[in-house]
């Protein structure tokens, strides 16, 4: 067999051809055996489905746990890519993923660029990450066409925090040379209206800087979490939320759209439709609440089993990555005699991006096909295909079928391969798999103050047994990651658990990475854009204002005051965005 090694970064890889499955076999276990880390990129005819099934050969080949290990992607030979560093300095320029594997560095941020403005190649570049297990929050992704402007609002976001201080900064030491010049004798004094008017202008105009940063950074951004009926939704929104707030049930189909946001008060509200606003001490309080309401609601034929939107605030975290963000529990659409699928279609419409859910232990049925047709078609009429992400859920249901081999990158390969034969546009679609009761488990279980499983005490699934039997009345979602632990153990060989095994596991972090990604893009971009014109052009009035000829030495002075007030380094920030935008002056 024919393969080549690269060590041009930190991730390693090696090419794998369509060679007989025991030199595969073999070269693939030396491989792992030598360094578990190394990535294979496959450059055969089959699907990568196909592949891992052969390898797997009925267990006869390649067993559970070196699939564990085995991360493999397509080789593409036609890209046309750009690599950059997330300054948008050019490191080089690739034409194939291999190459592109060769590049990256996991502990280095990136861009990287599509020069051909193909979306569906970018959209396969990013499959291809999730394949290999790169982590995607190291690296942004632009077409070529979309890169100047989305560079400038990616350097911004990461600067605004920096830059609104700044602004606080300058807006007191004006305020402060303001009150110095009011306060003196107007009296024999031709020059202070004049100073003062300076002053003001540049003080208004910082004033507005201000309050546009704060906009951009307190920008409210909606994702929806939406599925048919029993996929996971819930308990999908319930990670997104880190608390147990939306139903899930065996029986109820959520009769509504839930809309949670996070409270200022560190207390639970609850408003169904046009109705006054209910409070709530506790978060079991408001899910009873909830759960009366829906049960109702199933019982009520002539409202069509439905409810109106519910509106929810929860007590979450700050630290919480989307504690600033609208999250959606949608109605399930396909509840036979109900009214769901107008309430679903409502929010999915309203929404920045979305999480649709598959249910990998039916692996797309004709209902879930219909649903994702009808938000792929929104979604495509709305201008943000490149918000809707897939997620293959209930992946640890996997464990069920103890003959079949165990590989994520199997089961969302023959997923992305049959969505791409049932409709040529779903190619562009990126699927992430995920088991979202595994990582709701684990929050559950840290939440209720069970250290054992901390990182640094790197607990034997023996032990994990006993940690579960002394924690059964205060974290029962113990009982569930110890028989997964058991599953990880008997499938994969992994010996110790934590929470940031079961985690990274889930497949859940990089899921929401992506998707928070995805939706501060899409929200963003072009309000961003619209304040970033608005600010350039505040600071070009400022710079007007510093800029003019002083007629005195105390004008002179007033301005150099003004000045020193103002920071170099943000002005210099403002100009080069003025420049990268083509704002004029």
């Amino acid at each position: 067999m024919r393969q080549r090694s690269a060590w041009l970064g930190e991730m390693k890889y090696k090419k794998l051809l369509d060679s007989s499955n025991l030199e595969n076999v073999a070269v693939i276990k030396d491989s792992l055996l030598s360094d578990s880390e190394i990535v294979f990129v496959y450059a055969g005819k089959n699907t990568l489905y196909d592949l891992i099934d052969n390898l797997y050969d009925a267990g006869e080949g390649l067993d559970n746990d070196y699939l564990y290990k085995f991360k493999v992607c397509y080789e593409k030979t036609d890209l046309s890519l750009s690599y950059l560093t997330d300054d948008g300095r050019r490191i080089a320029e690739l034409t194939s993923m291999s190459a592109l594997v060769g590049q990256l560095d996991i502990n280095t941020p990136c861009i990287i660029v599509a020069e051909n403005n193909n979306r569906a190649h970018l959209a396969y570049i990013i499959q291809q990450l999730i394949y290999l297990g790169f982590p995607l929050e190291k690296a942004e992704f632009f077409l070529r066409q979309d890169f100047r402007e989305g560079l400038v609002i990616s350097i911004f976001l990461r600067s605004a925090q920096k830059f609104r201080q700044y602004c606080h900064t300058i807006v007191r030491q004006l305020s402060e040379l303001r009150l110095d010049v009011s306060s003196e004798i107007c009296a024999g004094n031709p020059t202070k209206f004049r100073r003062l008017y300076d002053i003001d202008v540049v003080l208004t105009a910082f004033y507005e800087i201000k309050k546009l940063i704060e906009g951009i950074i307190h920008r409210n951004v909606t994702l929806a979490v939406a599925a048919s009926k029993k996929a996971g939704k819930s308990v999908l929104v319930n990670c997104l939320l880190e608390e147990e707030l939306a139903l899930s049930s065996t029986e109820m189909a959520t009769p509504n759209n839930c809309v949670f946001k996070r409270s200022r008060d560190d207390l639970y509200h609850l408003q169904l439709g046009d109705a006054s606003a209910q409070d709530y001490k506790t978060s079991a309080a408001l899910r009873q609440r909830i759960m009366n309401l829906f049960r109702e609601a199933q019982n009520n034929e002539k409202t069509g089993f439905s409810l109106p939107d519910m509106y929810i605030e929860y007590a979450g975290s700050a630290k919480n990555r989307f504690s600033s963000y609208t999250i959606l529990d949608t109605a399930g659409p396909d509840a036979a005699g109900t009214y769901h699928a107008e309430a679903a279609q409502r929010a999915v419409r309203s929404c920045d991006a979305a999480v649709f859910i598959i249910d990998y232990s039916k692996y797309l049925l004709v209902s879930e096909n219909e649903y994702l047709h009808s938000i792929h078609k929104l979604f495509r009429a709305q201008n943000k295909l490149d918000a809707l992400v897939l997620a293959l859920n209930k992946l640890d249901v996997r464990y069920a079928d103890c003959n079949s081999p165990q590989s994520a990158v199997m089961s969302v390969d023959f997923i992305k391969t049959r969505l791409g034969r049932i409709d040529a546009s779903y190619r562009d679609l990126i699927v992430f798999p995920v088991s979202a009761l595994e990582y709701f488990c684990a929050v559950e279980a840290e939440k209720a103050g069970v250290t054992e499983l901390n990182a640094d005490n790197s607990l034997s699934i023996d032990d994990l047994k006993r940690v579960r039997l002394a924690h059964k009345k205060d974290a029962p979602s113990l009982a569930w990651l110890h028989t997964h632990a058991e599953n990880l153990q008997y499938y994969q060989g992994i010996e110790t658990v934590s929470y940031d095994v079961f985690k990274k596991d889930s497949g859940l972090p990089a899921l929401m990475s992506y998707a928070a990604y995805a939706a501060q893009k899409k929200a963003r971009h072009s309000f961003l854009l619209d304040s970033l014109k608005r600010i350039v052009q505040q600071a070009y009035i400022i710079q007007t204002t510093l800029s003019r000829q002083a007629d005195t030495d105390r004008e002179r002075e007033c301005l150099n005051n003004i000045n020193q007030a103002v920071d170099n380094q943000l002005m210099q920030s403002l100009v080069s965005l003025a420049n990268v935008l083509g704002a004029k002056n």
